[in-house]
Protein backbone atom coordinates (compact mmCIF):
# COMPACT_ATOMS: atom_id res chain seq x y z
CA UNK A 1 0.00 0.00 0.00
CA UNK A 2 2.21 2.82 1.22
CA UNK A 3 4.78 4.09 -1.28
CA UNK A 4 8.16 4.79 0.28
CA UNK A 5 11.53 5.60 -1.35
CA UNK A 6 12.77 2.99 -3.77
CA UNK A 7 15.60 1.92 -1.44
CA UNK A 8 14.58 -1.60 -0.38
CA UNK A 9 10.94 -0.50 -0.56
CA UNK A 10 9.39 -3.93 -0.41
CA UNK A 11 10.96 -4.89 2.89
CA UNK A 12 9.78 -3.05 4.93
CA UNK A 13 -7.38 27.98 4.19
CA UNK A 14 -6.12 30.83 3.42
CA UNK A 15 -7.27 33.35 0.83
CA UNK A 16 -7.86 32.07 -2.67
CA UNK A 17 -5.42 34.65 -4.02
CA UNK A 18 -2.64 32.95 -2.08
CA UNK A 19 -3.13 29.74 -4.03
CA UNK A 20 -0.91 31.13 -6.78
CA UNK A 21 2.09 31.93 -4.58
CA UNK A 22 5.37 30.36 -5.77
CA UNK A 23 6.92 27.46 -3.91
CA UNK A 24 10.24 27.86 -2.14
CA UNK A 25 11.86 24.70 -0.82
CA UNK A 26 13.50 25.94 2.34
CA UNK A 27 12.50 25.20 5.95
CA UNK A 28 10.35 27.67 7.82
CA UNK A 29 11.35 28.48 11.36
CA UNK A 30 11.73 25.75 13.92
CA UNK A 31 9.12 23.04 14.34
CA UNK A 32 9.53 23.20 18.12
CA UNK A 33 7.92 26.64 18.08
CA UNK A 34 5.29 25.95 15.42
CA UNK A 35 1.89 24.34 15.50
CA UNK A 36 -1.78 25.05 16.07
CA UNK A 37 -2.00 22.53 18.92
CA UNK A 38 -4.46 20.37 17.00
CA UNK A 39 -2.69 19.29 13.81
CA UNK A 40 0.96 18.33 13.79
CA UNK A 41 3.22 17.35 10.92
CA UNK A 42 4.33 13.98 9.63
CA UNK A 43 6.93 13.38 6.91
CA UNK A 44 8.29 10.58 4.75
CA UNK A 45 12.05 10.76 5.17
CA UNK A 46 14.15 11.14 2.03
CA UNK A 47 17.75 10.01 1.68
CA UNK A 48 18.56 13.63 0.84
CA UNK A 49 17.13 15.01 4.10
CA UNK A 50 19.70 15.77 6.78
CA UNK A 51 18.90 15.26 10.47
CA UNK A 52 19.03 19.04 10.90
CA UNK A 53 16.44 19.60 8.17
CA UNK A 54 14.12 16.95 9.57
CA UNK A 55 14.06 18.62 12.98
CA UNK A 56 12.96 21.87 11.37
CA UNK A 57 10.13 20.66 9.14
CA UNK A 58 8.23 17.93 10.97
CA UNK A 59 7.00 16.53 14.29
CA UNK A 60 7.07 12.87 13.17
CA UNK A 61 8.93 11.05 10.41
CA UNK A 62 8.96 7.56 8.93
CA UNK A 63 11.93 5.93 7.24
CA UNK A 64 13.58 2.61 6.42
CA UNK A 65 16.31 1.08 8.55
CA UNK A 66 18.86 2.12 5.92
CA UNK A 67 18.30 5.67 7.17
CA UNK A 68 18.19 4.67 10.83
CA UNK A 69 21.56 6.30 11.45
CA UNK A 70 19.79 9.69 11.45
CA UNK A 71 17.67 8.98 14.50
CA UNK A 72 20.28 9.57 17.18
CA UNK A 73 21.31 12.91 15.69
CA UNK A 74 17.67 13.96 15.36
CA UNK A 75 16.92 13.10 18.97
CA UNK A 76 19.98 15.00 20.12
CA UNK A 77 18.70 18.09 18.34
CA UNK A 78 15.05 17.57 19.24
CA UNK A 79 14.34 14.80 21.75
CA UNK A 80 10.54 14.87 21.37
CA UNK A 81 10.45 14.39 17.59
CA UNK A 82 8.81 11.01 16.89
CA UNK A 83 10.77 8.62 14.67
CA UNK A 84 9.09 5.53 13.21
CA UNK A 85 10.74 2.68 11.31
CA UNK A 86 8.94 1.39 8.23
CA UNK A 87 8.26 -2.34 7.88
CA UNK A 88 6.01 -4.15 5.42
CA UNK A 89 4.49 -6.79 7.71
CA UNK A 90 3.15 -9.08 4.98
CA UNK A 91 5.99 -9.20 2.42
CA UNK A 92 9.28 -10.92 1.63
CA UNK A 93 11.31 -10.74 -1.59
CA UNK A 94 13.49 -13.38 -3.22
CA UNK A 95 16.45 -10.98 -3.17
CA UNK A 96 16.05 -10.31 0.54
CA UNK A 97 18.48 -11.80 3.08
CA UNK A 98 15.31 -12.96 4.87
CA UNK A 99 14.04 -15.04 1.95
CA UNK A 100 15.60 -18.37 2.86
CA UNK A 101 14.56 -18.04 6.51
CA UNK A 102 10.96 -17.45 5.49
CA UNK A 103 11.03 -20.26 2.94
CA UNK A 104 12.60 -22.78 5.34
CA UNK A 105 10.11 -21.98 8.11
CA UNK A 106 7.03 -22.19 5.89
CA UNK A 107 6.15 -18.53 6.52
CA UNK A 108 5.03 -17.84 2.95
CA UNK A 109 1.38 -18.40 2.06
CA UNK A 110 0.38 -21.00 -0.52
CA UNK A 111 -2.75 -21.83 -2.44
CA UNK A 112 -4.47 -25.23 -2.33
CA UNK A 113 -2.02 -26.67 -4.88
CA UNK A 114 1.02 -25.57 -2.88
CA UNK A 115 2.03 -22.65 -5.10
CA UNK A 116 3.58 -19.68 -3.29
CA UNK A 117 1.40 -16.57 -3.37
CA UNK A 118 2.91 -13.32 -4.58
CA UNK A 119 1.93 -9.72 -5.18
CA UNK A 120 0.92 -9.04 -8.76
CA UNK A 121 1.93 -5.39 -8.26
CA UNK A 122 5.31 -5.55 -6.53
CA UNK A 123 6.37 -9.16 -7.09
CA UNK A 124 7.15 -9.93 -3.46
CA UNK A 125 5.71 -12.99 -1.73
CA UNK A 126 2.96 -12.89 0.88
CA UNK A 127 3.78 -13.85 4.44
CA UNK A 128 1.56 -15.96 6.70
CA UNK A 129 0.95 -13.25 9.29
CA UNK A 130 -0.96 -15.74 11.45
CA UNK A 131 2.09 -17.94 12.12
CA UNK A 132 3.06 -17.45 15.80
CA UNK A 133 6.74 -18.07 15.06
CA UNK A 134 6.71 -15.40 12.36
CA UNK A 135 5.01 -12.98 14.74
CA UNK A 136 7.75 -13.56 17.33
CA UNK A 137 10.49 -13.24 14.72
CA UNK A 138 9.03 -9.96 13.43
CA UNK A 139 8.68 -8.55 16.94
CA UNK A 140 12.32 -9.36 17.70
CA UNK A 141 13.41 -7.88 14.34
CA UNK A 142 11.60 -4.65 15.17
CA UNK A 143 13.04 -4.52 18.68
CA UNK A 144 16.59 -5.10 17.43
CA UNK A 145 16.49 -2.04 15.17
CA UNK A 146 14.70 0.09 17.74
CA UNK A 147 17.47 -0.78 20.19
CA UNK A 148 20.20 -0.21 17.60
CA UNK A 149 19.05 3.19 16.31
CA UNK A 150 16.75 4.56 19.00
CA UNK A 151 13.51 4.64 17.03
CA UNK A 152 10.36 5.61 18.90
CA UNK A 153 8.40 2.81 17.27
CA UNK A 154 7.44 1.04 14.07
CA UNK A 155 5.11 1.82 11.17
CA UNK A 156 3.60 -1.43 9.85
CA UNK A 157 2.60 -1.28 6.21
CA UNK A 158 -0.29 -3.49 5.05
CA UNK A 159 -1.66 -3.74 8.58
CA UNK A 160 -5.03 -4.83 7.19
CA UNK A 161 -7.18 -6.87 9.60
CA UNK A 162 -9.19 -8.89 7.05
CA UNK A 163 -8.91 -10.58 3.65
CA UNK A 164 -8.09 -7.15 2.19
CA UNK A 165 -4.51 -7.92 3.24
CA UNK A 166 -4.43 -10.18 0.16
CA UNK A 167 -5.10 -7.34 -2.30
CA UNK A 168 -3.57 -7.86 -5.78
CA UNK A 169 -2.12 -11.32 -5.16
CA UNK A 170 -2.01 -14.60 -7.10
CA UNK A 171 -2.64 -17.48 -7.15
CA UNK A 172 -5.38 -17.98 -4.59
CA UNK A 173 -7.18 -18.31 -2.40
CA UNK A 174 -4.61 -18.37 0.38
CA UNK A 175 -4.76 -21.46 2.60
CA UNK A 176 -4.46 -21.09 6.36
CA UNK A 177 -1.86 -23.76 7.27
CA UNK A 178 -3.44 -24.22 10.70
CA UNK A 179 -6.87 -25.17 9.30
CA UNK A 180 -6.12 -26.44 5.81
CA UNK A 181 -8.94 -24.22 4.54
CA UNK A 182 -9.03 -20.85 2.81
CA UNK A 183 -8.08 -18.01 5.14
CA UNK A 184 -11.16 -16.20 6.42
CA UNK A 185 -11.54 -12.51 7.20
CA UNK A 186 -11.94 -13.29 10.90
CA UNK A 187 -8.73 -15.33 10.86
CA UNK A 188 -6.82 -12.47 9.27
CA UNK A 189 -8.36 -10.09 11.80
CA UNK A 190 -7.06 -12.15 14.70
CA UNK A 191 -3.71 -12.72 12.99
CA UNK A 192 -3.10 -8.99 12.53
CA UNK A 193 -4.22 -8.24 16.09
CA UNK A 194 -1.76 -10.89 17.30
CA UNK A 195 1.06 -9.34 15.22
CA UNK A 196 0.38 -5.93 16.73
CA UNK A 197 0.14 -7.27 20.28
CA UNK A 198 3.23 -9.45 19.99
CA UNK A 199 5.29 -6.51 18.76
CA UNK A 200 3.84 -4.19 21.41
CA UNK A 201 4.54 -6.70 24.18
CA UNK A 202 8.12 -7.01 22.91
CA UNK A 203 8.95 -3.31 22.49
CA UNK A 204 7.10 -2.06 25.56
CA UNK A 205 6.35 1.67 25.60
CA UNK A 206 7.51 2.18 22.00
CA UNK A 207 4.84 2.86 19.38
CA UNK A 208 3.11 0.43 17.02
CA UNK A 209 1.42 2.29 14.16
CA UNK A 210 -0.37 0.53 11.30
CA UNK A 211 -1.16 1.60 7.74
CA UNK A 212 -4.71 0.33 8.00
CA UNK A 213 -7.66 2.30 6.60
CA UNK A 214 -7.27 3.53 3.02
CA UNK A 215 -10.01 6.18 3.29
CA UNK A 216 -13.29 6.82 5.08
CA UNK A 217 -15.63 4.90 2.79
CA UNK A 218 -13.48 1.81 3.33
CA UNK A 219 -13.80 2.20 7.09
CA UNK A 220 -17.60 2.48 7.00
CA UNK A 221 -17.97 -0.26 4.38
CA UNK A 222 -18.25 -4.04 4.56
CA UNK A 223 -14.96 -4.39 6.48
CA UNK A 224 -15.96 -2.00 9.28
CA UNK A 225 -16.17 -4.69 11.97
CA UNK A 226 -12.58 -5.77 11.29
CA UNK A 227 -11.18 -2.22 11.40
CA UNK A 228 -13.06 -1.54 14.63
CA UNK A 229 -11.77 -4.79 16.13
CA UNK A 230 -8.16 -3.82 15.42
CA UNK A 231 -8.65 -0.34 16.88
CA UNK A 232 -10.51 -1.46 19.99
CA UNK A 233 -9.20 -4.96 20.72
CA UNK A 234 -5.47 -4.62 20.00
CA UNK A 235 -2.67 -2.60 21.57
CA UNK A 236 -2.12 -0.52 18.43
CA UNK A 237 -1.02 3.06 19.14
CA UNK A 238 -1.94 4.72 15.88
CA UNK A 239 -3.19 4.26 12.35
CA UNK A 240 -2.35 5.72 8.97
CA UNK A 241 -4.92 6.48 6.26
CA UNK A 242 -2.98 6.44 3.01
CA UNK A 243 -5.62 7.91 0.72
CA UNK A 244 -7.56 9.88 3.31
CA UNK A 245 -8.35 12.86 1.09
CA UNK A 246 -7.24 11.78 -2.40
CA UNK A 247 -5.77 8.67 -4.00
CA UNK A 248 -2.56 8.37 -6.00
CA UNK A 249 -4.14 5.57 -8.02
CA UNK A 250 -6.94 7.73 -9.43
CA UNK A 251 -5.89 11.37 -9.45
CA UNK A 252 -9.23 13.08 -8.99
CA UNK A 253 -11.17 14.88 -6.28
CA UNK A 254 -13.32 12.61 -4.16
CA UNK A 255 -17.06 13.09 -4.55
CA UNK A 256 -18.73 15.00 -1.75
CA UNK A 257 -20.05 11.79 -0.17
CA UNK A 258 -16.67 10.04 -0.36
CA UNK A 259 -14.90 13.12 1.05
CA UNK A 260 -17.48 13.39 3.83
CA UNK A 261 -16.93 9.75 4.80
CA UNK A 262 -13.25 10.54 5.40
CA UNK A 263 -14.20 13.51 7.58
CA UNK A 264 -16.64 11.36 9.55
CA UNK A 265 -13.99 8.65 9.85
CA UNK A 266 -11.67 11.21 11.49
CA UNK A 267 -14.54 12.25 13.79
CA UNK A 268 -15.12 8.59 14.71
CA UNK A 269 -11.45 8.24 15.59
CA UNK A 270 -11.60 11.33 17.79
CA UNK A 271 -14.56 9.93 19.71
CA UNK A 272 -13.58 6.26 19.90
CA UNK A 273 -9.80 5.92 19.53
CA UNK A 274 -7.91 9.18 19.96
CA UNK A 275 -9.75 9.83 23.22
CA UNK A 276 -7.48 7.21 24.78
CA UNK A 277 -4.06 8.23 26.04
CA UNK A 278 -1.17 8.02 23.59
CA UNK A 279 -3.17 7.22 20.44
CA UNK A 280 -2.49 8.97 17.11
CA UNK A 281 -3.93 9.42 13.63
CA UNK A 282 -1.70 9.84 10.57
CA UNK A 283 -3.83 10.97 7.60
CA UNK A 284 -1.73 11.00 4.43
CA UNK A 285 -2.13 13.62 1.71
CA UNK A 286 0.98 12.76 -0.28
CA UNK A 287 -0.41 13.94 -3.64
CA UNK A 288 1.24 17.24 -2.68
CA UNK A 289 4.69 15.73 -3.31
CA UNK A 290 4.93 11.96 -3.76
CA UNK A 291 8.02 9.92 -4.57
CA UNK A 292 11.15 11.85 -3.69
CA UNK A 293 10.15 15.33 -4.83
CA UNK A 294 8.89 14.14 -8.23
CA UNK A 295 6.27 16.90 -8.37
CA UNK A 296 2.57 16.79 -7.59
CA UNK A 297 -0.04 14.19 -8.48
CA UNK A 298 -3.08 16.43 -8.71
CA UNK A 299 -6.10 16.96 -10.97
CA UNK A 300 -5.49 19.20 -13.98
CA UNK A 301 -5.49 22.86 -12.99
CA UNK A 302 -5.01 22.18 -9.29
CA UNK A 303 -2.10 23.87 -7.53
CA UNK A 304 -0.25 22.38 -4.60
CA UNK A 305 -1.36 25.33 -2.45
CA UNK A 306 -5.01 24.62 -3.25
CA UNK A 307 -4.59 20.95 -2.39
CA UNK A 308 -2.73 21.43 0.90
CA UNK A 309 -5.25 24.08 2.01
CA UNK A 310 -8.07 21.70 1.16
CA UNK A 311 -6.57 18.78 3.08
CA UNK A 312 -5.54 20.90 6.07
CA UNK A 313 -8.94 22.62 6.31
CA UNK A 314 -10.74 19.29 5.90
CA UNK A 315 -8.87 17.82 8.87
CA UNK A 316 -9.72 20.88 10.96
CA UNK A 317 -13.39 19.99 10.49
CA UNK A 318 -12.78 16.90 12.65
CA UNK A 319 -9.72 17.55 14.83
CA UNK A 320 -10.20 17.69 18.58
CA UNK A 321 -7.56 15.79 20.53
CA UNK A 322 -4.20 17.19 19.31
CA UNK A 323 -3.39 13.66 18.12
CA UNK A 324 -3.40 14.06 14.33
CA UNK A 325 -0.19 14.14 12.27
CA UNK A 326 -0.92 15.26 8.71
CA UNK A 327 1.51 13.91 6.10
CA UNK A 328 1.98 15.84 2.83
CA UNK A 329 4.46 13.34 1.42
CA UNK A 330 7.75 15.09 0.63
CA UNK A 331 6.33 18.63 0.63
CA UNK A 332 8.50 20.82 2.87
CA UNK A 333 8.05 24.15 1.05
CA UNK A 334 7.39 27.36 2.94
CA UNK A 335 3.73 27.52 2.00
CA UNK A 336 2.92 24.02 3.23
CA UNK A 337 4.88 24.59 6.42
CA UNK A 338 3.07 27.86 7.11
CA UNK A 339 -0.26 26.06 7.60
CA UNK A 340 1.00 24.44 10.78
CA UNK A 341 1.73 27.85 12.28
CA UNK A 342 -1.86 29.02 12.12
CA UNK A 343 -3.18 29.64 15.63
CA UNK A 344 -6.73 28.28 15.43
CA UNK A 345 -7.48 28.42 19.13
CA UNK A 346 -9.96 25.78 20.22
CA UNK A 347 -13.09 24.39 18.51
CA UNK A 348 -16.37 25.85 19.74
CA UNK A 349 -18.51 23.13 18.19
CA UNK A 350 -18.70 20.39 15.59
CA UNK A 351 -18.61 20.85 11.83
CA UNK A 352 -21.84 21.76 10.05
CA UNK A 353 -23.10 22.43 6.52
CA UNK A 354 -24.07 26.03 5.82
CA UNK A 355 -27.76 26.31 4.95
CA UNK A 356 -28.49 26.57 1.25
CA UNK A 357 -25.02 25.35 0.25
CA UNK A 358 -22.79 22.32 0.33
CA UNK A 359 -20.04 24.24 2.09
CA UNK A 360 -18.92 22.67 5.35
CA UNK A 361 -17.81 24.88 8.22
CA UNK A 362 -16.43 24.71 11.71
CA UNK A 363 -15.92 27.53 14.19
CA UNK A 364 -12.86 27.91 16.37
CA UNK A 365 -12.15 30.56 18.96
CA UNK A 366 -9.72 32.31 16.57
CA UNK A 367 -10.71 31.16 13.07
CA UNK A 368 -13.50 29.92 10.87
CA UNK A 369 -12.87 26.90 8.63
CA UNK A 370 -14.72 26.54 5.32
CA UNK A 371 -14.46 23.66 2.83
CA UNK A 372 -16.27 23.30 -0.50
CA UNK A 373 -15.92 19.62 -1.55
CA UNK A 374 -18.13 19.97 -4.63
CA UNK A 375 -17.82 20.97 -8.29
CA UNK A 376 -20.08 24.00 -7.72
CA UNK A 377 -19.24 27.50 -6.47
CA UNK A 378 -21.17 28.69 -3.40
CA UNK A 379 -21.59 32.09 -1.81
CA UNK A 380 -21.79 32.26 1.96
CA UNK A 381 -22.45 35.04 4.43
CA UNK A 382 -19.97 35.49 7.23
CA UNK A 383 -21.13 35.86 10.83
CA UNK A 384 -18.51 38.43 11.86
CA UNK A 385 -15.37 40.15 10.57
CA UNK A 386 -12.54 38.03 9.20
CA UNK A 387 -9.23 38.45 7.42
CA UNK A 388 -7.32 36.15 5.13
CA UNK A 389 -3.82 34.83 5.86
CA UNK A 390 -2.21 38.13 4.81
CA UNK A 391 -4.42 40.19 7.12
CA UNK A 392 -6.62 41.55 4.33
CA UNK A 393 -10.27 41.91 5.37
CA UNK A 394 -12.64 39.41 3.75
CA UNK A 395 -15.92 40.88 2.58
CA UNK A 396 -19.28 39.18 3.07
CA UNK A 397 -20.93 37.53 1.22
CA UNK A 398 -17.95 35.39 0.30
CA UNK A 399 -17.68 33.05 -2.71
CA UNK A 400 -15.99 29.70 -2.30
CA UNK A 401 -14.89 28.09 -5.56
CA UNK A 402 -15.01 24.27 -6.08
CA UNK A 403 -12.61 22.17 -4.02
CA UNK A 404 -11.34 25.00 -1.88
CA UNK A 405 -10.50 24.87 1.80
CA UNK A 406 -9.89 28.11 3.66
CA UNK A 407 -9.06 29.24 7.19
CA UNK A 408 -10.32 32.76 7.96
CA UNK A 409 -8.90 34.62 10.95
CA UNK A 410 -11.47 36.11 13.28
CA UNK A 411 -11.06 39.86 13.87
CA UNK A 412 -11.11 40.77 17.56
CA UNK A 413 -11.51 44.29 18.88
Amino acid sequence: MMKMPKINRILFGLSISLILLPLVFVPVGNAQNAGNNLIKRALFDSASYSPQLITQVTDLFINHVEQGWKVQSIHQLRPNLISLMYRNMRAVSTNSPEWQTFLNNGWILKDASGSLIRSTVYGYYIVDVGNPNYQTWLANWVKSYIDQYGYDGVSLDNCLPNTEIMWATAPGPAINPRTGQAYTALEFEQAVINVVNTIKNTIGNKLVVGNTVYYGQKFFGTSNQYYVALLTQSKIDGIESEAWIMSLDTIAWYSESKWLASIDFAVWLENNFLNKSGKMFLPIAQNAAPYEQSGTALPTGTTREQYVNYAFSSLLLAAKSSSSYLNFGYAIDNYTQSLFKIDVGYPTGNYYMINGTHVYARDYSKVKVLVNPTNTSYTVSLDTNYTDASGTPVSSPFTLEPHIGIVLRRVTS
